[in-house]
């Protein structure tokens, strides 16, 4: 007899990637849709199909290329490449059942159903491998699942459906097949865990009209409710809860000793599973609106000590080919340079989960302990491992590390999306040609810094290059282009690390310097001219040219940034007009 709380897990992991976008559920899946529940099962597999492609890698912008992130909860959670190259394979032999089965009716499978359903060649496949792009595209998913999910495997009919419909709808074949099996007597081999059975080649396809297709699905629930209420009402008699007992369900422990026991769960299994599917899909949506890498990983591991009762938690990430912590719940918990030794360092190189307890683990600071450590897998690779710590006399259940993995997906797409968009952020405010920051970046770092009243006093440089239109017009752009690169570079070594570098336009470039005097700014303004002025500037093909720089220097104890601004480019303008090659200093506002 499966258990209550089987059936729940089984559905928290297939749904707690689905929530990855606001748009779950923004456009509702037509209840009374023509797809039969063949169909349905078909698009599932479909789309465990390309979340196996986008975690080798294949589709590596997978919502970019119109997949709806539901497919991410179809993957093979923690899969190393191995296991994710296996479960290709045996998803394509599911598919091939469902082709033949839909052809089975007489129709014609929609073009993008045939393709997709049909099995990869050799050399698809070794490229799926490989991580390398294969000869079908995501759009054929796309139009796949659209076929297969509104008009059951045939051509579709009006405009194709946006991701948001799919991804509704795709949720819907989800629950719609998790309980259906066909007969005994036609039933094929299982095509592994998380996929609906295929019928075998020839059986007849479901049906769509009527309530015929429906009552599979209407008995599965009522027998899973009568089921569930049985082992409810079974476990409560077993059950005694004390009346004291009245801790928030997997709520980490009080402030106090490393690994404090945390009170434990008392409510019923049916209550904490539902609360459990519930709050795994809250984490989702709260992963998913974080942008900052060093945000993602201390939300990851919070909740995560949401999510599993423990004492301490703590996210390992690669960083190249070392190991190194991103966030420890508690200070001190790991020894940073023995992370690759022992179970955790076996997980990053395996992708496999552990649970155990330890006294011998190097990288645990206090021994023995209780260890669950799990892999966050993007890509067919480690990016992260998540561990998890409590005492040794409370040691971690399978159930635990189950919970724990149908959250990883969710966390390392997250982690994926913000490394992105941090990397996006930081190349959309550089200056492309120097690699300082840009007019965009000065503005905000300037508009930052003058509201800071720990900065004040604050000072600008204003920096031009003496007469580089000569260079250009003697030497050609190339050269102008690298002399600007070479002053960028001069300008970072010798600015301090709290100083701001920036090129403001043309030749002209910025200090931002947060907590300096009039009289320090002048001392490094005047390094920075005697820098340029004795330096050699490697242009190419053998020329090196030598150059000089007016500087404009201005500091203000309070006000706003243009007011800075304007202070700087009046002294610029008086060390041009003064004869280049000079620093001069703006008079402090009273």
């Amino acid at each position: 007899m499966i258990r209550p709380r089987v059936m729940a897990r089984l559905g928290v992991i297939l749904l707690a990637a689905a929530v990855l976008t606001p748009a779950v559920g923004a456009t509702a899946y037509a209840a009374g849709s023509t797809s039969s529940t063949q169909s349905l099962a078909a698009a599932v597999s479909v789309g465990r199909e390309a979340a196996i492609l986008v975690q080798l890698g294949v589709f590596t912008q997978a919502n970019g290329q119109g997949l709806p992130p539901t497919v991410q909860a179809l993957a093979v959670q923690g899969a190393a490449h191995a296991k994710l190259v296996s479960a290709l394979r045996s998803t394509e032999a599911v598919e091939q059942r469902w082709l033949a089965s839909l052809q089975a009716g007489g129709g014609q499978a929609f073009p993008p159903v045939q393709q997709v359903l049909t099995p990869l060649s050799a050399a698809d496949l070794s490229n799926a491998s490989a991580g390398q792009a294969i000869s079908i595209q995501a759009d054929a998913f796309m139009g796949a699942l659209d076929s297969l999910l509104f008009d059951n495997g045939g051509p579709v009919t009006g405009a194709p459906h946006d991701p948001p419909t799919l991804q509704a709808a795709l949720n819907d074949a989800v629950r719609q097949t998790a309980g259906v099996k066909p007969p005994k007597s036609s039933r094929p081999s299982s095509p592994g865990p998380g996929l609906p059975t295929a019928p075998p080649i020839g059986a007849p396809p479901a049906t769509s009209g009527g309530h015929s297709s429906s009552l599979p699905v209407v008995g599965g629930v009522a027998l899973a409710l009568i089921l569930g209420a049985a082992a409810f009402l079974w476990l409560r008699a077993r059950r005694r809860v004390p009346a004291f007992a009245t801790a928030r369900i997997g709520a980490p422990a009080a402030p106090g000793p490393l690994f404090a026991q945390p009170v434990p769960s008392v409510v019923s299994p049916a209550t904490e599973d539902a609360a459990q599917m519930s709050e795994l899909l809250d984490v989702s949506r709260r992963l998913a609106s974080i942008t900052s890498v060093d945000e993602i990983h201390r939300v990851i591991t919070r909740e995560a000590m949401g999510l599993i009762q423990a004492s301490s938690a703590a996210l390992i990430v690669r960083d190249g080919d070392q190991l190194v912590v991103a966030h420890e719940a508690r200070p001190g918990l790991l020894v940073p340079d023995r992370l690759a030794d022992g179970a955790i360092g076996r997980v990053a190189e395996t992708g496999q989960p552990t649970r155990q307890v330890s006294a011998t683990e190097a990288a645990i600071r206090q021994l023995p302990a209780a260890l669950l450590a799990v892999p966050l897998v993007a890509g067919g690779s480690v990016a992260a491992v998540l561990v998890m710590l409590r005492p040794a006399d409370w040691p971690f259940s399978a159930e635990d590390s189950n919970l724990l993995m149908a959250l990883t997906p969710v966390a390392a797409a997250a982690m994926h999306g913000a490394a992105e968009t941090t990397d996006l952020m930081q190349r959309s405010l550089q200056d492309a040609l120097t690699g300082v920051g840009n007019r965009s970046r000065f503005d905000r770092d300037l508009a930052t810094v003058i509201a800071d009243p720990t900065s004040q006093p604050v000072t600008l440089l204003m920096i031009d290059l003496d007469h580089f239109k000569a260079v250009n017009d003697t030497y050609g752009h190339p050269a102008g282009d690298a002399l600007l690169r070479g002053l960028g570079g001069l300008l970072r070594q010798v600015s301090r690390p709290t100083d701001g570098v920036y090129r403001y336009g043309g030749e002209e470039f910025a200090l931002l310097l947060p907590n300096t005097p009039s009289g320090e700014a002048a001392d490094l303004a005047e390094r920075v001219r005697n820098a340029v002025e004795t330096n050699r500037f490697d242009t190419g093909a053998g020329i090196r040219l030598t150059a000089t720089a007016s500087i404009g220097v201005a500091t203000v104890e309070s006000g706003d940034g243009p007011a800075l601004i304007a202070l700087a480019d009046a002294a610029l303008y008086e060390a041009k007009r003064g004869g280049r090659n000079r620093v001069s200093i703006a008079d402090t506002p009273a």
